[in-house]
């Protein structure tokens, strides 16, 4: 389903295309930092990285922070994760990953994860992206329109969630895609209880005969967070 969201980028990219996106964040309408996205892409490899700090924030939020790193192969428009590092901390956790893939599955998990929830079995986890490999999955620009067809497995080696987008709005010159981030393992009852799942919305704009996104609506535990494309 990946490749009707990302179809064809290969042809579109020179080796080693640079993508660079930075994002302003708001939480409740407020400003509480950035976002920024890094990643070179050929027709067979992919790297990058994904950072969020807060600017000016206060209290909980001036906790809250990540940085994602990842690398993989592209196969038929799709990403296959190889490695992936993080350094997160939510403001109720705090933890750090690295993870290893072969063929597309999980061969070794080490960090200090911090899991507190549900046993995580292998039927959870068929062909699993990493938190990066699905930002820089849902993120990138490609030259057709976007199908808002995207529905994948991420895991960031404690939890497993369920990124989807199932619907769009077109109206000629932007197209938005709905979609849920859903909780599936490694959450507890009581985390489950809070809410299985934020919904999103993620705003594509035709430009230079791509489409980029260029505004992006997260649901958290903190209120609405909406990301609007600066660069």
């Amino acid at each position: 389903m990946t490749q009707g969201w990302i179809l064809s980028t290969q042809a579109a990219m020179a080796n080693d295309a640079p993508l660079t996106q930075t994002w302003s964040v708001r939480v409740l309408g407020v400003p509480v930092g950035q976002f920024d996205l890094k990643a070179k892409l050929n027709e067979t490899t992919y790297r990058g990285r994904a950072k969020f700090r807060t600017k000016g924030a206060a209290g909980i939020l001036a906790r809250v922070r990540f940085d994602l790193q990842g690398n993989g192969f592209i196969k038929k428009a799709d990403l296959i994760p190889l490695e992936y590092r993080e350094e997160m901390e939510t403001g109720r956790r705090s933890s750090t990953a690295s993870l290893s893939f072969a063929d597309g599955e999980v061969r070794d998990i080490s960090g200090r994860l911090n899991a507190s929830g549900t046993f995580v079995d292998d039927k959870s986890l068929k062909r699993p992206l990493d938190p990066f490999s699905a930002i820089l999955s849902a993120f990138r620009p490609a030259p057709a329109a976007p199908s808002c067809q995207l529905d994948r497995t991420v895991f960031d080696g404690a939890r497993v969630t369920r990124l989807r987008f199932h619907s769009k709005r077109n109206d000629g010159k932007r197209i938005i895609c709905h979609g849920k981030y859903i909780r599936v393992a490694g959450y507890s009852p009581a985390q489950l209880q809070e809410t299985e799942f934020f919904p999103l919305r993620l705003t594509f704009d035709a430009s230079n005969g791509h489409w980029r996104p260029v505004r992006a609506q997260v649901g958290s535990l903190f209120g609405p967070v909406t990301l609007v494309r600066k660069d």
